[in-house]
């Protein structure tokens, strides 16, 4: 019987899923070149400022996929292929070069019911933009592949979280099940008024 409730008991553990945000630790690494581009050289018509490597010992942290910015100060999110939320700040030294991610954490995506994904298919995250309202960030449009779909995730204080609002996609594309179906999202900014035309 003893065997038995220890076994229940793990059983429940090992099934838990944290619907709160945890913090956890990431180093920085600065990338000073990109291919023969060293930092402010010419990419293009881009000038490439620097990057950063990131390693975190949380298992939780990995397969970064899409980036937005979520608030003042540079607060950032990714969506990962893991099914999760990662928000931090990004930090930059006296010289305003990128050194590091501060503040970090990990929080599940949920589905519309609240709960955490519960299938790696379902998870696959892959693209990120912020919503405005009057210019304040307000919310997050994720896109997800394998299982095809947009939602909107709200934002508290620069961190995206809480239940997906899905967002009705057309049925070609919804149709989709596979690997390179979405990868990317984006919201449109609003059009500019039209410019008066010359009269006579």
């Amino acid at each position: 019987m003893q065997r038995t409730l220890a076994t229940i008991a793990v059983a429940l553990l090992a099934g838990l899923s944290p619907l709160e945000a945890s913090e956890v630790a990431v180093s920085a690494t600065q990338i000073t070149s990109f291919g023969d581009t060293g930092l402010d050289g010419r990419v293009g018509r881009l000038a490439f400022r620097g990057g950063l490597a990131l390693v975190a010992q949380d298992d939780t942290f990995g397969g970064l996929s899409g980036l937005t910015t979520t608030g003042p100060d540079q607060h950032v999110s990714f969506v990962t292929d893991r099914g999760s939320f990662v928000a931090g700040q990004l930090a930059y030294d006296d010289t305003d070069r990128l050194f590091g991610l501060i503040g970090v954490t990990v929080e599940p995506i949920r589905n519309s019911k609240g709960d955490p994904l519960p299938r790696q298919y379902a998870k696959d995250a892959e693209s990120i933009d912020t919503i405005y309202r009057s210019g304040i960030p307000v919310g997050v449009r994720v896109g997800f592949e394998h299982l095809t779909r947009v939602a909107d995730f709200a934002l508290t204080d620069g961190v995206p979280g809480g239940a997906a609002r899905e967002v009705e996609l057309p049925g070609w594309l919804d149709d989709l099940r596979t690997n390179g179906s979405l990868e990317s999202v984006c919201i449109a900014p609003q059009a500019p008024p039209s410019p008066a035309r010359p009269c006579c």
